[in-house]
């Protein structure tokens, strides 16, 4: 059950910013927070990325649930996007 709290947290946060959430259906992993995950934080969040950590499995995301909620929810993540013009970036 813990599992199941803490998945809900996550995709509630993910996608309290992406659409409305209905409480009707159920979360899961793969339906609800994995293509949010790959599409805003993987970019970032993986094995060799820009992130300090990697976020694309399960049980990265499982992890890091209550910062992942935590940082969404305050909207520090995703950050800002920055502007190639303003440049140079590194990673």
């Amino acid at each position: 059950m813990k599992n199941v709290a803490c998945i809900a947290l996550v995709a509630t946060a993910f996608l309290a910013v992406a659409q409305p959430f209905s409480a009707a259906t159920p979360v899961t992993y793969a339906r609800d927070v994995a293509p949010l995950v790959g599409d805003r934080c993987a970019m970032c969040h993986h094995a060799g990325g820009s992130a300090p950590f990697s976020l694309t499995s399960y049980s990265d995301v499982k992890r890091r649930a209550a910062q992942i909620a935590d940082v969404t929810s305050r909207r520090l993540m995703p950050p800002w996007k920055a502007d190639p013009s303003d440049g140079p970036f590194v990673g």
